[in-house]
């Protein structure tokens, strides 16, 4: 699971019980802060989404007039929530460079064609700097990277079908 945290068997001497016992491997400083700033990151997403939208498709329901009334109306309002993304990009990326580790693990993460700077700190989070992870093929399943034959699946679930009544199946 991808929200279940990786545990660190410890060894306690309390009373009255002497054993094992399985403590949360909590994320460090900087994979906390990260994960904050994604969060923020995805929230400014949502709303720039939620202004545009109407602005863009509401072409051919109401006349330019008005179209171009509510655009200049939201453009200062998209205009400051995309400095605020550009913001919480810069500051992901920042926040990457301050921590040697955290620096390595994004190099190589972008390393891979195709995951931007923001995919990689969604993984690097996701995964507790890649320390939650316990099964690498369970992963890529969850990041949704791994093909499956929708065809094959699909014969899996089909139900069985039925000749029509008064026919025989070898008809």
């Amino acid at each position: 699971m991808p929200n279940e945290l990786p545990y660190l068997l410890i060894k306690t001497a309390t009373r009255p019980v002497y054993g094992l016992h399985r403590v949360p491997l909590l994320p460090n400083w900087t994979v906390g802060r990260c994960h904050r700033l994604t969060a923020q990151r995805a929230r400014l997403v949502k709303v720039i989404k939620i202004v545009q939208t109407p602005l863009t498709d509401s072409e051919g329901f109401i006349d330019k007039a008005d179209r171009k009334a509510n655009q200049q109306a939201c453009a200062a309002s998209l205009k400051s929530l995309k400095a605020d993304l550009k913001s919480a990009d810069k500051s992901i990326a920042e926040l990457a460079k301050q921590d040697p580790e955290l620096n390595r693990l994004f190099e190589r993460v972008t390393s891979v064609v195709g995951i931007s700077q923001t995919t990689a700190a969604e993984i690097i989070v996701t995964t507790n700097e890649f320390k939650a992870i316990r099964d690498p093929k369970k992963f890529a399943c969850y990041a949704g990277v791994v093909p499956f034959d929708g065809a094959a699946r699909a014969a899996k679930f089909r139900p069985a079908q039925r000749p029509p009544s008064g026919e025989s199946p070898g008809e």
